[in-house]
């Protein structure tokens, strides 16, 4: 069972063969800040760690608030 509220996010990875793109869900109470990168994509901070989606920051702000 999931408990909190979850959002499904493009991440972007670097590996070996360049950036390669993979699906996400994230515990929306997990996150700790979130903007954009300056090239399009958003950073999202997490507890633990931090990622970066292909989401539009301005939509990402919307579903989080």
């Amino acid at each position: 069972m999931l408990k909190g509220n979850f959002i499904e996010l493009e991440e972007l990875v670097d590996n070996i063969k360049g950036l390669s793109k993979r699906k996400i869900m994230i515990n929306t109470d997990k996150i700790q800040s979130v903007w954009p990168d300056g090239n399009g994509n958003t950073r999202v901070d997490l507890r633990k760690m931090s990622i970066t989606v292909t989401d539009q920051y301005e939509d990402l702000k919307e579903i989080i608030l």
